[in-house]
């Protein structure tokens, strides 16, 4: 015990101030090592509950217009060439090329074709002529054979006629029949006779028009002999 009066020790107050220090520092420590586990537990309760919370469930949708489905195109199946096929396919025998030579014998016969058409029409239109002229002949005789015929009705013969004589006159003709001109082209030898068979012709204008107008002739040329 230090006597009464006496000043402290200058260690002792240092000492005392660490002390209290440390029972502090210490007294902390607990406080929040305890306070840090409790914190710890209650997490852990509320982590691991035993008792399920209550699912909230979706909300269910509304049911949606289904579109009616539009019928599909038909799929057109792809052409599929297998082996198999193919071997088919060589086996076909190709088609053999056109020759040559019996390009030029069909082109030589359709040559010869056209030509024989060409020819059978160039007959045909020649023998259709040939039948318009002869039936123009034909027209053009009969038509003489009427003018002859009403020249010998109006025809005063000479007397003292020898044989057949043979006098030829060529008539200007209108399309009417009216004669214009008469013009004695080969004699008969008699003047007399000549002379008849001119004032016949002019007595009988007018001649007559033929059957066919396209045998017409504005000159015609006419032959008589008395004993015809």
């Amino acid at each position: 015990m230090q006597p009464t009066g006496t000043p402290p020790e200058p260690g002792r107050k240092l000492a005392l101030f660490f002390t209290i220090a440390m029972h502090s520092l210490l007294a902390l420590a607990l406080f929040l090592g305890v306070q840090w586990k409790t914190e710890r537990a209650a997490v852990e309760v509320e982590l691991w509950s035993p008792t399920p919370r209550p699912a909230t469930a979706p909300p269910r949708p509304a049911p949606a217009m289904t579109p009616r489905p539009e019928p599909a195109a038909p799929v057109k199946t792809p052409d599929i060439t297998t082996p198999k096929n193919k071997k088919e396919e060589k086996k076909k025998p190709k088609p053999a090329a056109p020759d040559f030579r019996d390009m030029l014998r069909q082109e030589e016969r359709e040559i010869q074709d056209r030509e024989r058409a060409a020819r059978e029409a160039r007959l045909r239109a020649e023998a259709e002529a040939e039948q318009r002229a002869a039936g123009l002949r034909a027209a053009e005789e009969a038509w003489v054979d009427q003018i002859v015929s009403k020249i010998r009705g109006n025809i005063v013969l000479p007397l003292n006629i020898q044989g057949n004589p043979e006098a030829v006159f060529t008539l200007a003709l209108l399309p009417t029949g009216e004669v214009i001109r008469v013009r004695l082209k080969v004699s008969s030898g008699n003047a007399a006779l000549d002379a008849a068979i001119a004032r016949a012709i002019s007595k009988s204008s007018p001649l007559p028009k033929p059957a066919n107008p396209a045998a017409f002739q504005r000159e015609l040329e006419i032959i008589y002999r008395p004993e015809e």
